[in-house]
């Protein structure tokens, strides 16, 4: 038996469906095994790293979501504040409205009081 006839290699940690496990069902010599080996590595490692890139872009997604919400959230507080502020507003304008219009009211009922009290203080003459 030569060891640097072909030889079929069974690596066990390979799934049986893959591209490397088919490549692998054919013969080798033993100095290919370890070139097989590092490129497999070298795969391994850029599927790691797009995985951790993919990762990152996700967390960057769900970032940048909880601030565009918490965005519209203060949107809508600053929104509803104002609506309130309106609200005072106008309520205080009513209330000096309704004053204004008892003032009124109370000069009116004066200024009759006075004209009626002018009439009685003047008393009719009579020319004989």
């Amino acid at each position: 038996m030569s060891l640097m006839g072909p030889r079929t290699i069974c690596i066990p940690w390979v799934e049986d469906d893959s591209i490397m496990a088919v490549y692998l069902k054919f013969n080798f010599t033993l100095s290919n095994l370890r070139s097989i080996m590092q490129a497999f590595e070298i795969v391994s490692k850029e599927e790691e790293e797009e995985e951790e890139e993919e990762e990152e872009e996700e967390e960057e997604e769900e970032e940048e979501e909880e601030e565009e919400e918490e965005e519209e959230e203060e949107e809508e507080e600053e929104e509803e504040e104002e609506e309130e502020e309106e609200e005072e507003e106008e309520e205080e304008e009513e209330e000096e409205e309704e004053e204004e219009e008892e003032e009124e009211e109370e000069e009116e009922e004066e200024e009759e009081e006075e004209e009626e009290e002018e009439e009685e203080s003047v008393s009719p003459v009579c020319i004989s």
